[in-house]
This record gives structure tokens, C-alpha cells and sequence, in this order.
């Protein structure tokens, strides 16, 4: 009788030595997973978009766009010492190694609400997989980092609202500071925290409330590095905070308030419709989107408290974000504001799964993970993604000694950035970003680089501040402007006086006015013709620039009566851009001058056949078939 009692007892022990063991082997899997997929599609230096501005401020602890994201700089500051890669590829690294922490702490708190690990595992990698996230994990931003604290405070609070232990309740006011501190977007889930709070245990507030404020306001307290760094006068110091005005208006990001909150009712409807519901699609499909029906039920029927909870957060994160975006929606990274709102759906997916499987073998949700990851892994593989660094150097390296080089947008002016104060590369460069302009501190941080630059101040809009920079130095040293497409020239001063030299603009006045012969550049542009290399919207803008380079030198050539030059830069150009009538009509005319009169009637084909309207390429077509016959 007692062996038979101390085997049962042996094989319950060896039962729960199973669990706990598939357990842990579980908690790893999600953590490995998503980290050795974002290491393998890890960019191998900087990004476009705003990489470029948060790895040269880290590096240089300087002051990043509003506002500011002090924490993410603070701990990508640090990371860039280890001696692994290059300094971007530094910060990358770290940005997906949060981004698996964010997956990973997604997996416990799935876990805590439905006790059920494989359902878990599939909900957590199918935001690790979902469109934007995974883009995000190897950018170096701080959507990665706002990311993990959306998922440890909705972790906390759960094991709060169960456990009512007041160390947990004191551990979310810190982390939430914290989460303030890395991004404003946080105070999107801030009122859902305090339902959950409130209607578990409202006199847990009124007992601790001194502690819960003092806790958030040490987590807050980071953001006084602003007004700290700025009094070392940082080469890069957005907006000076160096007063209390400044500050609040710099926290706040209150330069932007004019457009972000002018959207009208129907310019935010417009928008829902056209924009937000594609944006949820992609990130999830709607296959894997339907699931979250059933989730939103059994949340209702069974978790009414985290129902309430889940859609007060995606509510409030949803509106803020739909009515910002409605005015400002050219923003690229705009989806990235929606993660609370997207870790809320994976929430309500992962509880459809649930439901849904119960009588079904359970592996079976991970078939959405499969489908994702194979539907997203080419268009969140960076890790061949060397645009935004090549373009950089090929801006400056071929430009005269201390040129004066103004800026167009983020485009162009992070990667400089990068280049000059992480790489120190040509820091002969004065870089006038036009947008800057208007903010003297700003002009005056350049003239503080370069001295050699006079100039007076004019406090005005940017075209005068252009001119004044113009007039005081256009005899001395030459000055050049960067512009990507014609029809994006905005209003400056002197755009008929510009000739194209390389990727730039040389400014022809002062020295600059004596008439130069064209020059060929040798750029890098590593990937642009790999199909395999992901070409995200940034990297398809600069095409353009590559493409007009070529295009301008084969016309010169063309004009200067080089057939041969001219043929072989026109071919360059369309193989940036293959389906530019304009260059295919300029190619047909060198074909043309050059007798070989079949590769003219080809190339003009497809030039009518773009621009039928066109009686310029119709004419050069009929005169090269003419010669045929």
C-alpha cells in the first residue's frame, strides 16, 4: 500500500517536473525566437528616417528632436562603448534586444491572463512578426523601448489587479514615469491604468497616493537631462531648453501643436477610412484580425474589468493618433503610435485563439506566427541596408573645402549628421538645415562649428536668413543646395542661379559663377539594383537623386556631341528609375545621333507608350523608323 502511494507521489512529482520544464523551455522560446530573427534582419549601420539624428545624439549625448526621448538616448549612449560592429550597429543591436524583452515580457503577461502557454507563445510572436513592429526592432528609435513599458505596465497592473500587493502598485507608478520619460504617447495608456487601479481597489490610491507620486515623478525626473545637457552646449541641442518655457514647449513638443491638433472632423474620418483600417490590416492581415472577435466575447463574458480596460486604452490611443495624423499623415513612422492599440488587439487576438481552440489541437496557433513570419521577412530584412549611409558620403565627399551646404529635410540631414559628428567625416562641411533657419540659437550652434561662415543674424522667415548667409560669404567659399525631386523645391532664395554637380546643387554666384565643365562622381549605392534588399519608402526617394544625376551628365554629354558618354550615363539613369519618359525620350535622341536607329525606335516606343501626349517623343519616333526603312 505505501509503494503504491509513494510511486503515484513519484510520478505526480515527475508530472509537474514535465510542466515546469515545458514551461521554461516555452519562456525561452520567446525570448530566442524573436531575437534571432531581429539580429539576422539587423540594418548593419544607420537608417533613414530619424536613425540618424538619435544614433549622432547618443553618441554625442546630445539633444535629440522633441521631446527629446532622454531615457532611449541615455541607454543608447552606453551601449554604443561595447567594441562590437560600428556605433549604429551598436545601438541596433540594443534597440532588438528590448524589442525581444517587449516580446517576451507579451508572453508572460498572455500567460497570467489565459494560463495557457502555447496560446501565449502564438500571441506574443504574432506581434514579434506583425508588420511594423518587426520593422521597428532593429531601427534605432525609441518605439522598441515605448513598446516594452506598454507591456510591463499592462503586466504589472494585471498581476496587481490578482495578487494586491502594494509593491507591485508602487513598481507601475516608477515604470510609468519611466515610460513618460522614453515617450509622451504614453499618457495614451495612462487613463486605462488608472480605471484598472481604481475600480480593483480605489483605496489603494488614497493610501499610497504620496508614495505613487513621488515613485512616477523619480521615473519622470530624467527628463531633467534637457535642461543639464543643453548647459554643455551640445554640438546637436534641438530647441535649447535652457528655461522653464522653453523646457515645457520642448517636453511638450509644442513647435508641432499648430499642425498636429488642426485636423477638421472630416480630415480625421478621411483619414480613419482611408489610412488607419489599411494600416491594421497590414500589420496583422485579416485573417489573423478576424480572431480578435471572439477574443473582444470572452473578454466581455468572462475578464469584463480587462475588456473595459483594453478598450479604453485602444480608444484613447486610436483617437489621439487618428486625429494627429489626419493633419500631419506625410510622417512615415506614423503606424508606430498606434502599439498600444496594436498590443491591445494581439491581446484580444491571442484571447480568440483561445476560445476558438479549445477542442483543437493547440499547435495550431502557431500557424498565424508561420503565415506571418513569411509574409513580413522581406520587407523587414535590413540587413544589407546600406542607402542611408552611402547616400551621406555621397552627398559630401566630392564637395570643395569648406562649402556651405543648405539642407532640405530629415533626408538629407541625419545622415550628414551621422557622418560629421560619429564618423568625422568632412566636418569642413557647414550644414544649414533650411528648416532650422528660423531659430538664431540654431544658426548661431553652426557659426559656432564653423567661424570661418559670417554672416549677421536676421531674425526672419528662412529664405532671408539664406540670403544673409549668401551675401556675407558667396565671395569666399562656395555654397551648395541639396533638393531630391524638382516639384519638392520649396521657396528659396536664388533656385534659377542653381546648376546640378554630382547629387547637389552648386549656387552660381560669387565664386561659384565661373561655368565649370560637368565632372562623373563615383558614388556607392550598395543594393539598389539586389532585388532580394528590402527598399523601404526612404530609400526609393533617393533613387530619384541618383537618377537625375545620371540623366543631367548623359544630357551634357549629349549636347557636348559624346555619344557614347552620353548613351552609357542615359542607360545609368534608367536603371534607377525604369519607367521615366523624359529619360527614355533623351536616350532615343542620342541613339538616334549615334545610327543605332533600332535601339532609338525601342526605347521611344516605351516613351509614347508612358506619355501618349507627348508630340516631342511621337516626332523623335517617327524620324528614328524613317531610318530603318
Amino acid at each position: 500500500m505505501k509503494m503504491g502511494v509513494r510511486c503515484q507521489v513519484s510520478g505526480v512529482r515527475r508530472e509537474g517536473k514535465k510542466k515546469e520544464s515545458a514551461s521554461a523551455v516555452l519562456c525561452i522560446l520567446a525570448l530566442f525566437i524573436p531575437c534571432v530573427v531581429y539580429l539576422l534582419t539587423l540594418p548593419p549601420t544607420l537608417t533613414f528616417g530619424d536613425s540618424g539624428d538619435h544614433i549622432t545624439c547618443s553618441w554625442i549625448l546630445g539633444l535629440a528632436h522633441p521631446s527629446g526621448y532622454c531615457l532611449y538616448t541615455l541607454l543608447t549612449h552606453l551601449i554604443a562603448y561595447i567594441p562590437i560592429a560600428n556605433i549604429g550597429m551598436r545601438m541596433s543591436f540594443l534597440t532588438a534586444a528590448i524589442a525581444s524583452c517587449c516580446i517576451f515580457f507579451l508572453y508572460l503577461l498572455l500567460y497570467q491572463i489565459f494560463k495557457d502557454k502555447i496560446i501565449s507563445l502564438s500571441g506574443a510572436l504574432i506581434f514579434a512578426f506583425s508588420s511594423t513592429f518587426w520593422n521597428i526592432s532593429g531601427y534605432v528609435k525609441m518605439y522598441s523601448l515605448l513598446s516594452l513599458f506598454v507591456v510591463l505596465c499592462f503586466f504589472i497592473v494585471t498581476a496587481w489587479e490578482k495578487k494586491h500587493d502594494t509593491r507591485l502598485l508602487l513598481l507601475l507608478a516608477f515604470i510609468y514615469g519611466l515610460a513618460v520619460s522614453n515617450h509622451m504617447l504614453s499618457a495614451t495608456f495612462g487613463p486605462s491604468l488608472l480605471y484598472l487601479v481604481f475600480v480593483t481597489d480605489k483605496r489603494a490610491i488614497r493610501k499610497h497616493i504620496t508614495s505613487l507620486i513621488l515613485l512616477f515623478l523619480l521615473g519622470l525626473s530624467v527628463y531633467l537631462y534637457l535642461p543639464i545637457r543643453t548647459t554643455g552646449n551640445p554640438v546637436i541641442d534641438w530647441g535649447k531648453p535652457d528655461t522653464i518655457s522653453k523646457f515645457l514647449d520642448y517636453a511638450f513638443i509644442g513647435m508641432a501643436h499648430e499642425k498636429m491638433f488642426k485636423a477638421s472632423i472630416f480630415q480625421t474620418l478621411g483619414f480613419f477610412k482611408e489610412h488607419l483600417v489599411t494600416v491594421v490590416f497590414r500589420q496583422f492581415t485579416p485573417f489573423i484580425l478576424i480572431l480578435a472577435l471572439p477574443g473582444w466575447v470572452l473578454f466581455f463574458t468572462r475578464y469584463r474589468r480587462l475588456f473595459y480596460f483594453l478598450l479604453i486604452t485602444l480608444l484613447i490611443n486610436t483617437i489621439l493618433g487618428v486625429t494627429v495624423y489626419a493633419k500631419i499623415s506625410e510622417l512615415v513612422d506614423m503606424e508606430a503610435y498606434h502599439f498600444p492599440s496594436f498590443i491591445c488587439l494581439v491581446i484580444s487576438i491571442s484571447g480568440g485563439i483561445f476560445y476558438l481552440l479549445k477542442r483543437l489541437p493547440k499547435p495550431l496557433a502557431l500557424v498565424p506566427v508561420l503565415a506571418l513570419l513569411l509574409l513580413n521577412w522581406k520587407a523587414s530584412d535590413y540587413n544589407r541596408y546600406y542607402f542611408a549611409y552611402d547616400f551621406g558620403r555621397d552627398l559630401m565627399k566630392d564637395l570643395p573645402e569648406k562649402t556651405i551646404l543648405f539642407n532640405r529635410i530629415d533626408l538629407d540631414v541625419f545622415p550628414l549628421w551621422y557622418h560629421q559628428n560619429v564618423e568625422n567625416m568632412r566636418e569642413d562641411v557647414a550644414c544649414f538645415p533650411i528648416h532650422f533657419l528660423r531659430r538664431p540659437w540654431f544658426v548661431q550652434k553652426i557659426l559656432d562649428l564653423h567661424p570661418w561662415v559670417k554672416t549677421t543674424l536676421v531674425d526672419g522667415m528662412y529664405e532671408d536668413v539664406m540670403k544673409a548667409i549668401i551675401s556675407s560669404n558667396k565671395e569666399k567659399f562656395p555654397i551648395y543646395y541639396t533638393f531630391f525631386r524638382p516639384d519638392e523645391r520649396i521657396d528659396v532664395p536664388y533656385l534659377d542661379r542653381l546648376s546640378k554637380d554630382g547629387l547637389v546643387y552648386r549656387l552660381g554666384m560669387g565664386i561659384g559663377v565661373e561655368d565649370k565643365p560637368k565632372q562623373e562622381h563615383w558614388f556607392g549605392y550598395r543594393g539598389v539594383f539586389d532585388e532580394s534588399i528590402n527598399k523601404d519608402v526612404w530609400a526609393k526617394e533617393i533613387l530619384y537623386s541618383y537618377s537625375y544625376y545620371h540623366a543631367d551628365l548623359g544630357q551634357y554629354w549629349l549636347n557636348q556631341g559624346k555619344m557614347d558618354r552620353a548613351i552609357a550615363q542615359l542607360e545609368r539613369s534608367l536603371d534607377f528609375d525604369p519607367r521615366n519618359a523624359s529619360y527614355m525620350g533623351a536616350l532615343g535622341a542620342a541613339y538616334g545621333v549615334a545610327g543605332r536607329f533600332r535601339d532609338a525606335v525601342r526605347i521611344l516606343e516605351r516613351a509614347v507608350e508612358l506619355e501618349p501626349n507627348d508630340p516631342t517623343f511621337a516626332e523623335y519616333l517617327t524620324m528614328a523608323k524613317a531610318q530603318i526603312r
